[in-house]
């Protein structure tokens, strides 16, 4: 789980503020602090790279606390928006700590928001105190998004909180999808083999988030399968261009006790998908991946002398939350077929841009 501390902050300035009935003028604007600075497809969410996200808020009544049977819970904050002018992180339009006592805030955030991703939509069910969010795979793979919701903070008091930091934890929600590769077979003589595209074929790309209250490390989770839900999410890398750079496959030796692959180095060759059983045995519908190879001229000019496509249906497997799996598959290049193909499963990322954390590597072959 790849935590962002310190990553919300409420902070201000006072102002005059006025007072009437139940509605609060303000008294401090809520100002959003620490780093973030572009969201990129070319790389995970981290503390330094996020460019926006979305909060949630509600007002609790007469002291009472956001999990409390008897609570009111006033919408505050809907889905707004948060995003960096100059120095300082503020919401737009502003917002402002409530002025009178016996008043709490809960809030609820997850990035990136969903003005610049149009396959997030959230919205507050706050009759079952949660936040709710459609996701859909965005089909193509350039524009797909790394999720992140973070864990709700419950019951800040208008008064005594209102100079504190509010701390939120984001964690990783989907599971990032790589692949590498290797050969068998004779290529022609002057020749180099190399991927065109890749295809993943029958793959969950709808579902439900449910965000929660819950304060331990499953405060959010994913439907087990939404009604209507259909496995049939296609997803092509073009790997011959410019953006994608050039997926040339050098020959390792298949039969070493430990198999060495030519990984997808571009930081665009990977998919952001949703946690899913891949082909379990009750499953109707089965996923593939479609690998278009080619012989290339190793010249200046790169001539393709001849394009071959082969289709092979994944092994059995598990997408969990907030993992990194990475395909590995050998093409047998004169039967023009996959002759293998295997997963293994890491936590997420290797190095994180944050200091002390760490990762466990586990192999699911």
């Amino acid at each position: 789980m790849l935590k962002f501390g310190r990553i919300l902050r409420l902070i201000g300035f006072s102002m005059m503020v006025l007072a009437c009935g139940k509605v609060d003028e303000p008294s401090r604007e809520i100002i959003f602090g620490s780093a973030f600075e572009t969201d990129v497809r070319a790389s995970e969410l981290t503390t330094e790279n996020m460019s926006s996200f979305g909060v949630f808020a509600t007002l609790e009544e007469d002291g009472k606390n956001f999990k409390d049977p008897e609570a009111t819970l006033d919408p505050f904050m809907d889905n707004v928006p948060v995003t960096k002018n100059g120095s300082v992180w503020s919401a737009n339009p502003k917002h402002y700590w409530p002025l009178l006592a016996n008043k709490k805030l809960s809030f609820f955030a997850y990035a990136p928001h969903n003005a610049s991703s149009p396959e997030i939509d959230p919205v507050a069910d706050w009759d079952n105190k949660n936040v709710k969010i459609d996701y859909k795979v965005h089909s193509n793979p350039l524009s797909q998004v790394d999720l992140c919701v973070a864990k709700a903070v419950l019951d800040k008091d208008s008064h005594l909180d209102m100079d504190k930091p509010v701390e939120l934890e984001f964690s990783h929600t989907l599971t990032w999808v790589t692949f590498a590769a290797n050969y068998v077979g004779d290529v022609p003589d002057g020749c180099f083999l190399r991927i065109e595209e890749l295809e993943l074929q029958n793959v969950l790309d709808e579902n439900v988030l449910v965000h929660s209250h819950a304060t331990g490390e499953d405060f959010f989770s994913w439907s087990d399968f939404p009604d209507g839900a259909q496995k049939d999410g296609k997803y092509l890398l073009s790997l011959n261009n410019a953006s994608l750079g050039n997926m040339e496959i050098v020959q390792k030796d298949p039969s070493a006790a430990s198999p060495e692959y030519t990984d997808f180095v571009s930081t665009k060759g990977y998919l952001y998908l949703l946690p899913q059983q891949v082909n379990s045995p009750e499953d109707g519908v089965r996923s593939e991946v479609k690998v278009t190879f080619a012989f290339v001229k190793n010249d200046e000019n790169r001539t393709v002398i001849a394009q071959f496509y082969t289709t092979k249906e994944l092994p059995e497997s598990e997408w969990n939350v907030a993992s990194k799996v990475k395909y590995c598959f050998t093409i047998d290049v004169n039967n023009v077929s996959l002759i293998n193909i295997a997963p293994i499963a890491k936590k997420w990322i290797e190095d994180w841009a944050e200091s002390g954390n760490t990762h466990t590597d586990q192999e699911i072959r």
